[in-house]
């Protein structure tokens, strides 16, 4: 068993913490907010097929057409061909009725690409939708880490669901600034990576809470700073294991998984390194400076 003073650098695990995150909000102040996608804030949704695999090159080329349109759609591949496309277009650029703007890109589309084979769908979404569907995203975030807070407190103490708490909210907390950092745009599939992250998260550390409390038990001489030092360096082994084997599956997701399912697997692969982090050097230092009884 490796011997690490985790505790003893806990300290610059926290000062390291608090500069990211500092970072982050300042950056999300500058870049003012996150780029919310069309299931957050209205638009058009327009799919359409091909006769063969999009390449990197033309899906270029359909974003700067669309440009050239007053449209700044995001556009996706989709199918397991990737002979599909679904443009988003929000609805600051959809001042004109969808029926005309989908005309538009079928147009562009059937000029400059030999290969289309037309639109087969074309959706608008409501800004009052999108901005209930926002509300319910953050109420299950909410409702979500009130859960884990409840279970951990029934399973273990309270200090240990504050302390589980606050770890999730700095693992979920800094995946959402680097995904701002790194200008993805958020969507419901964003929405589904930071909820899988919060299950990850609290499972990671309950692991670590688990050994934790049987070792109290069986060093009873031993201060606590000495058994959660104990307790990590003994899953330790475990934890790495078992984080590297996510991080490769969530990677081949990101490279083959295709233009979708990109964003899940980015924010996840994100999360899962945070997460990591956070269950030894963020939510076991919380129990130290936990209030004891007297």
């Amino acid at each position: 068993m490796v011997n690490i003073d985790f505790i003893g650098r806990q300290r610059g695990a926290i000062i390291f913490s608090l500069a990211l995150i500092l970072a982050g909000l300042v950056i999300l102040v500058l870049k003012g907010g996150p780029t919310y996608g069309v299931d957050f804030t209205g638009g058009i949704l327009i799919q359409a097929t091909f006769k063969k695999k999009i390449s990197p090159d033309e899906l270029s080329r359909m974003r700067g057409f669309l440009r050239e349109m007053g449209l700044s759609g995001n556009i996706q591949c989709l199918g397991a061909g990737e002979d599909e496309v679904l443009i988003k277009i929000r609805p600051s650029e959809a001042d004109v009725s969808s029926e005309k703007i989908r005309e538009g890109v079928e147009s562009v589309l059937k000029k400059e690409f030999s290969q289309f084979q037309g639109v087969y769908q074309s959706d608008e979404i409501d800004p009052v939708i999108s901005k209930e569907i926002r509300r319910g995203a953050l109420l299950a975030i909410l409702f979500a880490n009130l859960g884990i807070l409840i279970y951990l407190a029934l399973r273990f103490e309270i200090k240990f669901a504050v302390a589980a708490l606050i770890a999730l909210i700095h693992d979920v907390l800094l995946t959402i600034l680097a995904l701002v950092f790194f200008k993805v745009e958020f969507s419901i599939t964003i929405i589904a990576a930071l909820l899988t992250l919060a299950g990850y998260s609290v499972n990671d550390t309950i692991v670590v809470f688990d050994r934790i409390r049987e070792n109290i038990k069986l060093f009873r001489k031993e201060s606590l700073s000495g058994i959660i030092n104990i307790s990590i360096n003994q899953i330790l082994g475990r934890t790495i294991v078992t984080s590297v084997t996510t991080l490769l599956a969530v990677l081949s997701l990101y490279l083959f998984g295709g233009e979708v399912i990109r964003p899940f697997a980015f924010a996840l692969f994100l999360g899962v390194i945070v997460g990591t982090y956070s269950s030894i050097f963020i939510a076991s230092p919380v129990l130290i400076y936990w209030p004891r009884r007297r």
